[in-house]
């Protein structure tokens, strides 16, 4: 320890001597490591750290895997009948609960706010172990049609709208236009799932559970395993609950389809294909901060060099090659340490900086922060930096020979054996700096490619909005055709606006429905006349709103109404696949499998095909109606 403290303060003495050395070493390697840090405690946040929940590796969330229709990884949500086939045939859960999306109008005073929210089985509150603060959870009753006006606050909406009154509970909203009863409020920072702030019960009518629903895969299923299940044992129950479902539902197409079901876990499916860019720009970072290893081993060794009387004088008084190297070892070491100091205060800056960028869509980064694990990275990289640029310096001052550097009068050129090693650092930077710009050289180019995607539709100069109207208030188709008309002629109005539509989902937004849908039509076998479709409900003037082109027919005009002749405009890719050699306009089309009593839709438009999920693939054919 002795010897350690005047390593240090031998060492802190000669860096004092060269200010300028010293803040070039210390910037370079603080870019280094504040990049690291930054990206590590991304990864940390989102890929290594466990789930806030008891045992979250029972956690699991359930598909309804379909191929060959479009799906991004053939993943589909679950149905209401299919969710009810769950509970009753899986033998692999202890707990199972179903969630769908929800917006909320709520009015508190004469203030109305939309609020993001859920509707949520009763069960997935003990099932996750979380607990209102106040108040209590959904009982398993409120499940029921009639029974489900209850809700739960999010804390930051108890504290944002009702300034954390502990008598919200009790207190009745009108929510959509009808009176709902706040029963309780949850934890501070639980927004699960779709970053709900409110959650009211999920209750299903006979109809939804009925065989014209098993269609309707809109819901998110998450289960937690019994204990002593592993996910192995799960998934070959979830092979046997797939067989008794295509079994004993002959009239839905899953044995076309390759139905499957699958339980993935739920930390896996949560960062999704992101575990692969961020170690990827993990390593990426690294590379980095071994270019600005080099960098500084190169400035350690010319100052070496010049410090060769220095040393030689050290050894000629008895100073080992070990104590010499341990000497060098110590500066580059505190260089280090000084430069992940500088470094890891611009870690936060970074974050802050790749969180401004949503096309990241980076889940979990509400967990991201600089904590202990963070610190111990930085600490262990700024270690494991100071050694890896001093010893090449350290290991080339230990071999000089002392006599000649003497004799030559402390010159510093070096020698043959110092500007070889400084010919090894040039080639190692520039190998690392080929391989980095090889990478990003790649990325670049699928970035390109991706931009080269046509997405179907052109967004520049459209500006969206996203509403929900109360269903007390329009209770009627009529009711709530008149309200969207009336919006749009008003908006129509507006200076500069060409034109206007809405759609019940926008394209990439990752929202919208598909269902069964029959095609009258002889070019294919009668079993594959029941493609699954997207389906999009839109205006007459969406099309051009939003610059779908229209490559046959017509669009959709005002007089396409509810008492008019039923109409339908199909993609391109629909009209190729089931009428490859005729003309699609005056074909037919209708809603649901064979023996659906859905009116039959005429065809009067094609319209081009358009990336409804994803522009790195197509979307499945597409089906419009006004």
């Amino acid at each position: 320890m002795s010897n350690l403290r005047q390593d240090l303060r031998y060492a802190l003495r000669m860096i004092a001597k060269s200010p300028g050395f010293a803040g070039i070493a210390i910037l370079t390697l603080a870019l280094g490591i504040g990049a690291n840090t930054a990206i590590f405690s991304m990864v940390e946040g989102v890929l290594l750290r466990p789930l806030p929940y008891p045992h979250p590796e029972q956690l699991v969330k359930v598909w309804m895997r379909f191929t060959g229709i479009g799906l991004p990884n053939d993943r589909n949500w679950v149905s209401p009948p299919e969710f009810q086939d769950l509970k009753t045939l899986n033998r692999s859960f202890s707990g199972l609960a179903a969630m769908e999306n929800a917006n909320f109008n709520i009015t508190v005073g004469d203030l109305p706010q939309r609020v993001e929210g859920a509707a949520v089985s009763p069960s997935l509150f003990p099932m996750l172990g979380v607990n209102p603060v106040l108040g209590r959870a959904f009982l398993p009753e409120e499940a029921q049609p009639g029974r489900d006006q209850a809700l739960l606050l999010g804390y930051g909406l108890w504290q944002r709208r009702f300034g954390g009154d502990p008598q919200v509970v009790g207190r009745t909203l009108i929510v959509n236009g009808k009176p709902m009863v706040v029963v309780g409020v949850l934890p501070a920072g639980f927004n699960y799932p779709f970053e709900a702030e409110l959650w009211q019960p999920l209750a299903f009518t006979a109809e939804e559970l009925g065989p014209n629903y098993r269609g309707s895969h809109g819901l998110e299923v998450l289960a937690r395993l019994k204990e002593g299940v592993s996910l192995a044992q799960a998934g070959d129950d979830m092979g046997a609950v797939a067989r008794s479902i295509t079994e004993q539902n002959p009239g839905y197409p899953y044995s076309k389809f390759g139905f499957s079901v699958l339980a993935v876990p739920l930390l896996q499916d949560t960062v999704g294909d992101v575990q692969t860019a961020l170690w990827v720009l993990l390593g990426a970072v690294g590379f980095v901060l071994l270019i600005a290893c080099v960098n500084v081993a190169s400035l350690l060794l010319a100052r070496a060099s010049a410090r060769g009387r220095e040393i030689a004088i050290r050894v000629a008084m008895g100073a080992s090659p070990r104590r010499i190297t341990r000497q060098l070892l110590t500066e580059s070491t505190v260089l280090a340490f000084a430069g992940g100091l500088v470094g890891v205060p611009l870690a936060p800056l970074a974050l802050s900086e790749l969180n401004q960028f949503s096309t990241l869509a980076l889940p979990r980064m509400s967990s991201v922060r600089i904590d202990v694990w963070v610190l111990v990275f930085a600490a262990a990289i700024s270690l494991g930096t100071g050694i890896l640029f001093g010893l090449a310096p350290a290991w080339q001052a230990s071999r000089r020979s002392t006599a000649e550097e003497l004799k030559e009068g402390g010159r510093g050129d070096g020698g043959s054996s110092s500007n070889r090693m400084r010919h090894v650092l040039v080639v190692a930077e520039t190998a690392f700096s080929v391989v980095l710009l090889i990478g990003a050289g790649l990325l670049l180019r699928s970035f390109l490619r991706v931009l080269s995607v046509d997405p179907g539709f052109h967004a520049d100069r459209v500006l969206t909005m996203r509403l929900s109207l109360p269903g007390e208030k329009y209770d009627k188709p009529e009711k709530v055709v008149a309200f969207y008309r009336e919006l749009l002629r008003r908006i129509d109005r507006l200076p500069g606006v060409e034109a206007s539509g809405a759609a019940v989902a926008l394209p990439l937004s990752g929202l919208g429905g598909s269902g069964t849908t029959t095609v009258d039509t002889e070019a294919v076998p009668l079993d594959q006349r029941t493609p699954e479709a997207d389906w999009r409900p839109v205006t007459p003037s969406y099309f051009q709103a939003i610059g779908i082109s229209l490559l046959r027919g017509r669009y959709f005009t005002e007089s396409d109404i509810a008492t008019s002749a039923p109409v339908a405009i199909v993609d391109d890719t629909f009209a190729r696949t089931y009428w490859p050699n005729e003309d699609p306009i005056g074909k037919r089309i209708k809603l649901g499998g064979m023996k659906s009593t859905a009116p039959w839709m005429t065809v009067v438009g094609v319209v081009g095909h358009v990336h409804y999920r994803e522009l790195e693939a197509p979307s499945r054919v597409q089906l419009y109606w006004p």
